[in-house]
């Protein structure tokens, strides 16, 4: 197997900046082209290879993740479409994937296996769907260890960075330090009732919502956060 160059563009060439969030490219335009009697190449079903059900992934799951995460896709899904895109679903092996990784591994053994688990998770909506019915062929390849970040910012990393900051990213950093949530939950998360400890509550990536408290003296320098706190009609 010969990867094709990757890409940065999103699935049938198009990237999500291009289509509006939650949607997807249309069916009708980003069909594959087929030969006359309407399979590929190699002779197989053509409403069961790759790309058919990797365009159906994008209207049916791309609209439940959230748009970060459909970034994400969009590369990865172009990267797969490359190799894959005309494959029949019912041929692609665990040797395939195991192949695929070793070449990608070579230049970005993370994207690698974040493209192995997109990979896994549209196949096993494919059986869902009824397009396949063997095994998911990423069962049983094993990723890239991966290490993740340990390193914590000093106190004067921090301070620098806030005496340089626009208030908004000011109070998202006093967020994120004073209740250990990831800085875009803290800039999602409704207003809390300040200066009583009372808790606000924050929506996470996965769309739970979690009580906060924070400290009764703690105060935003946000005007944002102040004005939606000030019409706030009654605690949590």
């Amino acid at each position: 197997m010969t990867l094709p160059a990757f890409t940065a563009r999103g699935p049938f060439g198009i990237t999500s900046a291009e289509q509006r969030p939650g949607s997807g490219p249309s069916y009708q335009a980003t069909r594959p082209k087929l030969c006359g009697c309407g399979r590929n190449a190699r002779g197989c079903d053509s409403t069961k290879v790759f790309s058919v059900v990797a365009r159906r992934y994008v209207r049916k799951v791309y609209p439940t993740k959230s748009v970060q995460t459909r970034l994400d896709n969009d590369k990865e899904l172009a990267n797969l479409l490359k190799v894959f895109a005309h494959m029949p679903i019912d041929a692609i092996a665990p040797m395939h994937i195991r192949e695929y990784m070793d070449i990608r591994g070579q230049v970005a053994k993370v994207r690698a296996n974040r493209e192995k688990a997109l990979f896994s998770h549209l196949v096993n909506k494919a059986r869902e769907w009824g397009y396949t019915a063997p095994q998911n062929p990423c069962q049983g390849v094993k990723g890239f260890k991966e290490t993740g970040r340990s390193r914590y910012i000093t106190d004067a990393e921090f301070d620098q960075v806030k005496a340089q900051a626009h208030f908004t990213v000011v109070d998202v950093m006093a967020l994120a330090l004073l209740t250990g949530q990831r800085p875009a939950d803290g800039s999602n998360s409704n207003a809390p009732t300040f200066g009583t400890g009372r808790c606000g509550s924050c929506r996470t990536k996965l769309a739970r919502a979690w009580a906060l408290k924070l400290p009764a003296n703690w105060r935003p320098s946000s005007p944002e956060l102040m004005s939606v706190h000030a019409t706030r009609s009654a605690p949590i």
